[in-house]
This record gives structure tokens, sequence and C-alpha cells, in this order.
């Protein structure tokens, strides 16, 4: 309880300490992972997981920037900016079709 004093108020902490916890050793707590039908733990499960969750969260951004009402062109442009693929002198360097990557305007990469 001491762990928890500085981030819980003293009435939660009380409440907390009224309960009796259970000693039954019928029940052990066991770890399962939903990601794999077995239930063990699979970094390929893992990374399948994350990567699904990925796109459908730049799907669900995506739909909402083609949905926002400006000309297409600036949607183009923000789509290509997100992406990170507009053309800029520091893109052109990074892909060898330059060899100053500077901005003419203010002379920063």
């Amino acid at each position: 309880m001491e762990i928890f004093s500085h981030l819980v108020l003293d009435e939660v902490l009380k409440l907390i300490s009224s309960f009796e916890l259970a000693s039954d050793n019928k029940f052990q707590d066991q770890l399962f992972w939903r990601g794999t039908s077995s239930g063990r733990f699979a970094l390929k499960s893992a990374l399948s997981i994350i990567r699904y969750e990925d796109v459908l969260e730049r799907e669900t951004y995506w739909r909402q920037l083609w949905k926002v009402k400006a000309p297409q062109k600036m949607k183009v442009f923000a789509w290509l900016a997100l992406q990170d693929r507009l053309m800029t002198k520091l893109t052109k360097a990074r892909r060898g079709l330059t060899d100053n990557p500077f901005c003419a305007v203010c002379e920063t990469d």
C-alpha cells in the first residue's frame, strides 16, 4: 500500500485495505496470449497485431483526410506531406538527386 500512497487518495487506500484477500490455492493465475490459438506468446503474432492496428489507424486517418471540404490539390498536398513524399530539396538530397539539401529561401535543411 505504501507504494501507491502518493498516487491514490487516503479514502481509496482505506477502502482497498478493508477487503480480505482470498487465500484459496485451488485456482492459480495463468498467462494467456490472445494473439495465438495456443495462448502462448509469439513475436510473429505480436507483430501481426501491431501491423493490423496500425493499418486500421492509417485507414481511418486517410478517410478523414479525403472527407475534408477542400480543393483536391490541397488534399493531395497534405497526403504527400503526411507520407513524407514532398520533393523538397532535403528529400531530393536524401535520394541522391541533388548535392544541396538547403532551402533556397531560408538556407536551412
